[in-house]
């Protein structure tokens, strides 16, 4: 199931003089969030294909839901950086921080 997080659902850092940068901060979650980008353009070219499971009926469908399960597991990742991200620059330009 996919999770909707919204930057105030998120647990976001203090950015403070002895932390890190709110740019530093937004530079490695923004890598994390282009790295589970590329594993899900990865994990797109290995959906089930029907000829390699057909010999055993439902099979294919068990694949496919795994499949669909680990897509949902990787959107609910992307999501939470995203949100988080979106959280860290709200931050960083609210002026009373």
């Amino acid at each position: 199931m996919l999770t909707t997080l919204k930057p105030e659902d998120v647990v976001l850092p203090i950015i403070h003089l002895n932390g890190d940068r709110a740019s530093t901060l937004l530079a490695r979650l923004k890598a994390a969030y282009d790295a589970v980008a590329v594993a899900m353009d990865a994990l797109e070219q290995t959906a089930p294909n029907a000829r390699n499971y057909y010999l055993v009926s439902g099979r294919l469908e068990q694949a496919q839901h795994q499949h669909a399960a680990r897509q949902w597991r990787l959107h609910d990742v992307l999501h939470s950086l995203e949100a988080e991200i979106q959280g860290i620059q709200n931050l960083a330009t609210d002026p009373r921080n």
